[in-house]
């Protein structure tokens, strides 16, 4: 006789349901009042159940995004005439800050929300080199970077600079044209940043993390301001078109080659006039160089 169950009795033993469990506090004989205060001790012990988060309905944002405030000011033309010439006469407060440009290059403080709109879809692509003692000045191929090296390029852009407080929000119809200058990796952030949109229709929230090296950041905040007024945006295109030609000569100075060698310490070619302007080459004095370069 085989000790294993046949089919018959495996079907028996699995179709059993289990007997119910019994109270455990019944077949203990636990008093009802201590019962009740395990079930309570048991029920603080047990930690809260909390949903689980869920990571993908609210992912971080790449960059913090500032706060655009709205515009409300009201943008008026100047009614001065002398508000539209050019740097050869303008009106000034006495004790402001006079730049010896006609136009300045803008520049981002820390801690200062600024607000700018592009004036126009040209801008100006500069190589320059800059020196101690001589600062910015236009490479010149086959000479200075044969000296220097390869030059830096830069990107000048056309920029009107809103009158705002330090959180961004314009507080004046007071602007002023400057340019925007960028290296081309800036550039190329910039313009990738901003793919499919009309940039000179614009304006930007810009931020810096860092005054010297001058490191930027953008935020595409709309429409510009500055061109809801027919009047105002004449007055600003009128403004960009008297001082933007000035741009080159705000950027960095323009040598000759003969000039560039001789401050490098080699005298070059003869040229006469220059012999006249500056002396004979072995004679070069690059103060004196310096000096009427700024003049």
């Amino acid at each position: 006789m085989s000790d294993k169950p046949n089919a018959d009795e495996l079907d028996s033993l699995f179709s059993k349901s289990p007997a119910p469990r019994k109270d455990p506090f019944g077949s203990i004989g636990v008093n009802p009042a201590t019962a009740s205060m395990i079930a309570a001790t048991e029920a603080v012990a047990k930690p809260p159940q909390v949903a689980p988060r869920s990571f993908m309905s609210t992912p971080a944002p790449t960059a913090p995004l500032l706060s655009a405030p709205e515009v409300t000011q009201e943008f008026k033309p100047p009614t001065s005439e002398t508000a539209l010439m050019t740097d050869a006469s303008e009106d000034i407060i006495l004790g402001e800050v006079i730049s010896d440009q006609p136009i300045e290059r803008f520049r981002g403080s820390q801690n200062f929300v600024h607000r700018i709109g592009i004036v126009a879809a040209v801008g100006k692509a500069v190589r320059t080199h800059y020196v101690d003692g001589m600062g910015s000045f236009y490479a010149i191929p086959g000479v200075t970077d044969v000296k220097l090296g390869a030059p830096t390029l830069r990107v000048c852009i056309p920029i009107v600079m809103y009158t705002t407080d330090h959180l961004g929000k314009v507080v004046s119809d007071t602007v002023s044209i400057r340019y925007l200058q960028l290296v081309k990796r800036a550039y190329d952030e910039f313009i990738s940043a901003n793919a499919g949109r009309v940039l000179d229709q614009c304006d930007y929230l810009v931020t810096c993390s860092d005054e010297k090296r001058q490191n930027l950041a953008f935020q595409n905040v709309g429409p510009s301001a500055w061109r809801k007024s027919p009047e105002f945006e004449a007055y600003v295109t009128s403004l960009y078109k008297a001082r933007w030609p000035a741009v080159g000569r705000a950027v960095a100075r323009t040598l000759t080659a003969q000039e560039f060698l001789a401050a490098m310490g080699e005298p070059g070619p003869s040229d006469p006039e220059l012999d006249k302007q500056w002396g004979p080459r072995g004679d070069f004095n690059l103060d004196e160089f310096i000096r009427k370069g700024k003049d």
